[in-house]
């Protein structure tokens, strides 16, 4: 007796219940004329199912083929080499190679090879030699899996070169190789980096939904438990809509569950799909199709109005949008012709208008919540937008000839004045600056204070004495007015503070950028006795910051966004509009933008941070991730993820370049991919990411 397939997975190349479409003939004729194609659509439509049946046909024609599920080649974050190790094993034993060619010792001998390199001689060598005269096909099933590789770029670069290899010889062996893609993925999805050339090469199949007269094979396994299997078959299809996995599911409750020659359809659709299908949905399909439509962050608003339009008005014309590419391969809507509809009744009664209507205002309901933002957004962009203001007057200072102490002024006059301290005398009755004093009451020296407490962390030294007055800094000119010179810092072992070369590459992180390696400042002259400061970073200035921050925190940025833009047209005053220099005041402002909301006001800032970066030192320097880092940001928290994407691929792409694959700057770029996918609800490819980021840090 015939029996359906419900467990998931492809059918046999036998199974008497496959249904031929004309995709079937169209695959086949593409791949014997040599074409590589790529067979893109939504879960459970048969994909797999159609690249057995014509490897099968293939073979009997005397061609080599071998088959890789990416799912296979194991957890994607291990190392790229180890990764391809495994790529290439899986095609030894795909072609059979496994027992007539020593596989370790191969592969050693190829050590000091690239990935790439290796797996080119792999095909001229080994696959060329011996198989000299057949054709040679590699099927890629579950390419969506391979989309989300980090370096999945270079790989299918290497696809596109074997394919442009024919044209440079007409009679060369990669006439014989021919790929083919399955999966739930589009073509734009291959390659979305900018700086390769994108994935348009290969024959399009678009798999249909199946049709009574093609499938009326199924009614094998009615016979004898129905009267007329072809009426049965009919009512089957109006219920499915010919959507593969269904038409087979629905066919086997038929088989399972009649009580009658003559079985009432629509009851046993209601009792063992439509009713509590959640506790029904074995193998998962449903549950499949609202997970897709509910994960797709902030487009799943826009993606729900479309399904609704879809619905109410019978179908839209397609334009091949984004939206509608994602609204497709959920699988809830199909293409027929030149217009989107509802695929089938059983999608119509369970994602109803109703369900619509209330994922949306589940969806408003959070909205209207005020949505927590990370705990280091609450501190970092007030201390990042005054930050960059002190460091502006600081700036003004050198400018204007303004004292570094204004900042301390512009705190006090921010406060009311019941609040406000005088500042303590700098100087006695003759003008001279007052030192501290060096001897106690009983004439004796006193010890310096200690610079580390127990845990050998330097101990910051005390600001106000016993009486609560403001300490006296001490006397930075002798008797003769000149300068005393700093006494040189030594860092004691166990000290345990940051080097202050040292840039963060925290993810994702709006931080205004120092800017290491740059041109010194021209040097400056000082008369002596000259008391002014140098313009340059105090630990006080962070403390006044801190206040700052506080107070702005809670009457909001309306005050800042004048002064950063005073303070950046002091920087371009001064070393230009292109100038690296320039690059902390445009992150502030940035930065400001960002916290408000005005994502249209901070891209363009932030994109010509990247281009000025981008001229100074190169499109390949490490020095332009942070720039990289900060539009991702931005594009993530417009919901534009796939322009997010590129930018983070890249500094990936630049930190292993710079570092190599295993420096915890490469794992900080693997952790901004993790938490981009997590966002999008992929959270199989962020587990993947955020491992490998693991695994370095470990190291």
């Amino acid at each position: 007796m015939v029996s359906y397939k419900l467990s998931g997975g492809g059918l046999s190349a036998n199974d008497p219940t496959y249904v031929m479409r004309k995709q079937d003939a169209e695959l086949y004729e593409k791949l014997q004329s040599g074409e590589y194609c790529y067979v893109f659509n939504a879960r459970q439509m048969g994909k797999s199912s159609l690249r057995v049946k014509v490897m099968k046909k293939l073979r009997s024609q005397g061609c080599k083929c071998a088959a890789i599920d990416m799912s296979r080649l194991g957890d994607f974050s291990i190392q790229k080499q180890s990764w391809y190790d495994g790529f290439l094993e899986e095609l030894f034993r795909g072609f059979g190679l496994a027992y007539s060619i020593d596989y370790q010792s191969w592969i050693e001998s190829y050590q000091s090879f690239t990935n790439i390199q290796r797996l080119a001689r792999f095909i001229e060598e080994i696959l060329f030699v011996n198989f000299a005269t057949e054709k040679i096909y590699i099927f890629l099933d579950e390419i969506d899996l391979l989309v989300n590789l980090p370096f999945k770029n270079e790989f299918l670069a290497f696809v596109r070169s074997c394919y442009n290899r024919r044209a440079e010889d007409e009679k060369c062996d990669y006439h014989r190789l021919i790929f083919c893609f399955f999966g739930v993925a589009t073509p734009e999805d291959l390659i979305r980096d900018g700086r390769h050339t994108p994935f348009n090469i290969g024959h399009p199949i678009e798999l249909t939904a199946l049709n009574f007269q093609e499938g009326k094979n199924l009614t094998q396994g009615l016979i004898g438990i129905v009267e007329e299997p072809e009426i049965v078959l009919q009512r089957v299809f109006d219920w499915t809509g010919g959507q593969p996995f269904l038409t087979q599911k629905l066919c086997q409750i038929i088989v399972d569950h009649t009580d009658s020659t003559e079985p009432d359809i629509d009851k046993l659709v209601e009792e063992h799909i439509l009713t509590y299908w959640q506790e029904k949905d074995y193998p998962t399909h449903l549950t499949y199709i609202r997970h897709h439509l509910l994960s797709q962050n902030l487009l799943t608003p826009e993606l729900l109005r479309l399904y609704r339009k879809i619905l109410l008005g019978g179908g839209i014309k397609t334009d091949e949008s984004r939206i509608q590419m994602v609204l497709r391969l959920s699988g809830i809507v199909i293409k027929k012709q030149d217009r989107l509809v509802v695929f089938n009744k059983i999608y119509r009664t369970i994602f109803n208008l109703n369900w619509i209507e209330e994922q949306l205002a589940i969806l408003a309901k959070n909205q209207d919540k005020q949505t927590p933002k990370k705990m280091w957004m609450r501190f970092v962009f007030p201390s990042l937008i005054w930050g960059g203001v002190i460091s502006l007057l600081a700036l003004g200072w050198r400018q204007q000839k303004l004292d570094l102490n204004d900042s301390d002024r512009l705190m006090q006059s921010q406060l009311p004045l019941t609040d406000r301290q005088p500042p303590p005398p700098r100087f006695d009755e003759r003008g001279d600056r007052k030192p501290p004093p060096r001897f106690d009451g009983r004439g004796d020296q006193q010890p310096p204070p200690p610079r580390f407490d127990e845990r050998d962390d330097r101990k910051p030294p005390p600001r106000f004495d016993e009486r609560g007055d403001r300490r006296q800094p001490p006397p930075r000119f002798d008797e003769r007015d000149d300068r005393k010179p700093r006494p040189p810092r030594s860092r004691k072992r166990g000290d345990r503070r940051r080097p202050p070369d040292y840039i963060s590459d925290d993810a994702l992180s709006l931080w205004p950028l120092s800017l290491p390696d740059k041109q010194p400042p021209p040097p400056r002259s000082h008369r002596r006795g000259d008391r002014r400061r140098r313009p340059r970073h105090r630990p006080g200035e962070g403390k006044n910051l801190k206040k700052l921050a506080e107070f702005y925190s809670q009457k909001g940025y309306k005050d800042a966004e004048p002064l950063l833009h005073s303070a950046l047209a002091i920087h371009e005053k001064a070393l230009g509009t292109d100038h690296p220099g320039i690059e902390d005041s445009l992150n502030s402002l940035a930065a400001l933008y960002y916290s408000q909301g005005k994502y249209t006001k901070a891209e363009p800032i932030l994109q010509r941070v990247l281009t000025i970066n981008e001229k100074a030192f190169g499109t390949d320097h490490p020095h332009i991730v942070h720039s990289l880092y900060n539009l991702a940001q931005l594009y993530s928290e417009q919901g534009r993820y796939a322009e997010a994407e590129l930018l983070l691929e890249r500094a990936l792409t630049i930190n292993e370049k710079t570092f190599g694959a295993d420096h915890p700057h490469v794992a900080h770029s693997l952790k901004n991919l993790a938490e981009l996918h997590y966002e999008q609800g992929k959270y199989r490819e962020a587990e993947l990411f955020q491992q490998r980021a693991l695994d370095i840090r470990e190291r």
